[in-house]
């Protein structure tokens, strides 16, 4: 291994996270090099200085923060959120698109209506299919 491989796993070594072989080819490396094994040491010196500082007790508000904090990013958005979100042209976008549609509704609607045969079986797009208006 070079000393650019072994530097990036060191954390890894002194948590005891790596796999057997892997920690034997970084042991032997650490036995030949110095500046690595200088290294190694200082993490090694900085993880058990960090191991026998007191616990500390988190306040606690954090863990409902926390739990905001989380449902913020995992729930989706309600519709409310949603168009709060969207800036003017979008929302007018979306209101145009919306009146587009029930027009469009109004309009096939009525000449639906007005097309129906009140003893026919056939559906309103059938009928529409078959006066060649409309093509699926």
């Amino acid at each position: 291994m070079r000393c650019n491989d072994i530097l990036k796993r060191l954390d890894a070594w002194v948590d005891r996270e790596l796999p057997p072989g892997e920690t034997r080819a970084l042991e032997e490396h650490l036995a030949q090099c110095p500046a690595c094994k200088k290294e190694a040491q200082s993490l090694v010196h900085l993880a058990r200085a960090l191991d026998e500082l007191p616990p500390l007790a988190a306040p606690r508000k954090l863990s409902g923060q926390i739990r905001q904090a989380l449902h913020a990013l995992t729930d989706p958005p309600n519709l409310a959120q949603w168009w709060r979100h969207l800036t003017l042209a979008w929302r007018s976008a979306v209101c145009g698109a919306t009146l587009a549609g029930l027009v469009c509704g109004a309009v096939m609607g009525t000449h639906l209506a007005a097309a129906l045969d009140p003893g026919s079986p056939s559906t309103p797009y059938q009928i529409l299919y078959h006066s060649e208006r409309l093509y699926p």
